[in-house]
């Protein structure tokens, strides 16, 4: 098949390029227009796919990089909650609009689509009563701009299901690392206290830590996408895509502290931060899909790849 990755030099797009061309697939990328010809021409996929630079938003070029796919794997968004909080204007231009871009492109040439949500549409799973998980059918009650925006996209591509009868999947992963996934100023837990490890530096807990989250590997949530490609009659289905098991922050902080021998310093609590994300993934477990990775596995795999 012909496939094409939207963010396709993103943190999941590079894994999911990787897996294709490996599984033989023809892969075509959708990269920002911001990308120079030196990061194009430097890049590991360079001769190997197909990579068109095109601002989500443009109609044109959107469509003309669709119409010659069998296949499309919408990845490209903001995602950061916190950051969106700054500017919500553009989470809701580039989650939203450009997601309607690429819905409009599949629907004018009849192709699949996989659009990748978040587990961010649920909101704060602590309101959830105790020993209950999030599953496809939960509420969708974001407390932010992200997760806004994203319940806008997600419940667009059910209405394209519905109203033209659109081949379209959404799978709603959970927190998500692995080996390529940046920090900076938004970046997500793993990578931040990895890379402070990384400079010698303490690492940092807002509050008790007792806050939870369902962490997947990056190499599961591929197998994932992998899967579902392979399946048909999911369209207008979702995905919760986790490893189904809870942990703490303090102690995810405190496994990367013990591995790098670096301290623990403990902050006020953000009032902002969700409690509890918790994910009931039976659905995708019924396709077959089984997580591999455990968290201190994969937690080691992404230390490793820093060369900690």
């Amino acid at each position: 098949m012909r496939i094409l990755i939207s963010g396709g030099f993103g943190f999941q797009g590079k894994h999911l390029a990787r897996r294709l061309l490996h599984s033989g697939h023809e892969v075509v990328l959708l990269v920002s227009p911001r990308v120079t010809n030196e990061a194009v021409a430097d890049s590991e996929f360079s001769g190997l796919v197909e990579i068109l630079r095109a601002d989500i938003l443009d109609e044109d070029l959107v469509s003309k990089a669709i119409e010659g796919v069998d296949v499309v794997f919408h990845l490209a968004g903001k995602v950061n909650p916190r950051e969106s909080v700054i500017d919500p204007h553009i989470y809701f231009k580039i989650n939203v609009d450009g997601t309607l871009v690429i819905l409009e492109a599949v629907r004018k040439f009849n192709k699949r689509l996989f659009y990748v949500s978040s587990c961010a549409v649920y909101g704060d799973g602590s309101r959830l009563q105790q020993g209950t998980s999030f599953n496809e059918e939960s509420p969708l009650l974001p407390i932010d701009p992200y997760g806004a925006s994203k319940v806008a996209a997600d419940r667009l591509c059910y209405a394209y299901y519905k109203s033209y009868g659109l081949d379209v999947t959404v799978i709603r992963p959970f927190t998500t690392y692995g080996p390529g996934q940046s920090a900076g100023m938004y970046g997500g837990l793993i990578p931040t206290v990895a890379n402070r490890a990384l400079l010698g530096e303490s690492l940092v807990v807002f509050g008790d830590g007792s806050a939870v989250r369902d962490f997947i590997y990056i190499d599961d949530l591929i197998d994932v996408y992998i899967l579902l490609l392979t399946k048909q009659n999911t369209a207008g289905e979702v995905f919760n895509v986790a490893s189904g098991q809870e942990s703490k922050v303090l102690d995810v902080v405190q496994y990367v502290a013990s591995l790098c021998s670096v301290d623990v310093e403990c902050r006020p609590a953000n009032p902002a931060e969700v409690r509890r994300y918790a994910a009931d993934i039976t659905k995708i477990k019924s396709l077959g899909f089984v997580p591999k990775v455990s968290l201190e596995n994969g937690i080691k795999n992404y230390l490793d790849s820093l060369g900690l």
